[in-house]
């Protein structure tokens, strides 16, 4: 491992979290927005660092079943061994970046096809083909042999001008899907590729809203949550939220069906083809209920389930539940507010309540991510910390990785 920080050593040496071996049905590795924490400037970060604070990350994720990922403002880490050993991939365009400041989400099928979205990235494009003089680009990076190399490619139209918040779905080394934004519509475009990227197409469909994510579970059938939506004015049209599908490959989308009207959505859990799971209004809607709905059918029918009685829920506003509630499993489930880890076993008709030690305040836990019932990874603010400031005592409150495995019972913080 070259080159890495004390933090990012911190990630690779002591993030023992399990992933499972094989190609059993598995979520699909979907965690952009949970998994984005507030993030502090990058020097005060490699000075926490320095001072021996337990190890901050700014994003991490599950890129497929076998491969885990973390960056932080240095460089981005991965790992096929279940987090035994962590390498340096960062593509060379990012040096001398704020890595995770630049990147979204790393997708992957198997451990050596990675895609890597980029966003604003300073120096990424020429002078003589920049626009209005700017060299910020955006586009995506592959590694054909693990992160070892990377080779860019520019959606059509869109080296420049097609805003943040790219996205990058792939169902198998060849067919994959990207999606962006292009400033000022108010509407998402979708790509495809049947050759594992290095040429993208502009599909006939677009989605509302801004900043639309999805996720395909074959090469015809996918889904879509849509972003929000602005006026000419720049207000607010639409918060998004709502859960589109399509099932001829992008081209057209439509609503899905079988879920309550009105409701937001986060992005599905699929386990296969048929089994999913999803959260309905994961950061709180005013005059509704977060609640758990499944589908077994491929998402003809919704089925709903019951969440546990959890005091104060408006607390853990504006996140909501849904950055603090992981489906390892079609019928495992956990949702971590820091003061308690609720857990079921059989998709949400029981419930049980532990409390973690060490315990953290409500609503302190802003992601989770689990990789099996037992192997989970949180990022929380430290005891005593409500926001990115310094407490009395001196301490500074940066996002801090903690880890677990015994479900969420205890957790550890990664120190360097």
């Amino acid at each position: 491992m070259k080159a890495v920080t004390v933090a990012a050593v911190a990630v690779a040496a002591a993030l023992a979290w399990s992933l499972p071996g094989g190609r059993p049905p598995v979520p699909r590795h979907r965690t952009p927005e949970s998994a984005r924490v507030p993030v502090a400037p990058v020097d005060a970060r490699r000075n926490a660092s320095r001072a021996l604070a337990p190890a901050t990350v700014d994003a991490m994720g599950l890129a497929d079943d076998a491969v885990g990922w973390a960056a932080d403002g240095d460089g981005l880490y991965l790992t096929t061994d279940r987090g035994a050993v962590w390498r340096t991939i960062t593509p060379p365009n990012l040096a001398d970046q704020d890595v995770s400041d630049r990147i979204g989400a790393l997708d992957a099928v198997g451990r050596d096809d990675l895609w890597l979205p980029l966003e604003d990235v300073p120096g990424l494009v020429p002078y003589s083909q920049s626009t209005d003089g700017s060299v910020r680009g955006e586009g995506i990076d592959r590694s054909t042999d693990g992160g070892q190399t990377w080779t860019f490619t520019a959606l059509p139209g869109c080296l420049q001008g097609c805003g943040a918040d790219l996205g990058v779905d792939f169902v198998d080394p060849e067919h994959g899907f990207a999606t962006t934004g292009p400033s000022p519509s108010s509407s998402t475009l979708v790509y495809s590729t049947d050759d594992g990227g290095t040429t993208w197409v502009r599909l006939a469909g677009s989605l509302p809203g801004w900043s639309a994510q999805v996720t395909f579970t074959s090469v015809l059938d996918g889904w879509a949550v849509s972003g929000p939506a602005f006026g000419r004015d720049g207000r607010s049209t639409s918060p998004g939220g709502v859960l589109f599908r399509t099932t001829d490959g992008g081209m057209s989308w439509s609503p899905a069906r079988g879920l309550p009207s009105g409701d937001r959505f986060g992005l599905p859990t699929f386990f296969g083809h048929d089994v999913g799971v999803v959260v309905s209004n994961p950061e709180g809607a005013p005059g509704r209920a977060t609640s758990v709905f499944v589908t077994e059918d491929g998402g003809v029918a919704w089925r709903p389930r019951r969440l546990p009685d959890i005091p104060g829920l408006r607390d853990f506003e504006p996140r909501g539940l849904g950055s603090r509630f992981a489906a390892p499993g079609p019928e495992d489930w956990k949702i971590d507010t820091g003061s308690s880890v609720f857990t079921t076993t059989d998709a949400g008709r029981t419930w049980t309540q532990a409390t973690p030690r060490p315990r953290s305040a409500p609503g302190s836990v802003s992601s989770v991510v689990f990789s099996t019932p037992r192997d989970g990874l949180a990022v929380t603010l430290p005891p005593g910390c409500t926001g990115l400031t310094t407490v009395p005592d001196g301490r500074q409150c940066f996002p801090t990785l903690v880890v677990s495995t015994d479900g969420g019972r205890h957790w550890s913080p990664v120190r360097p």
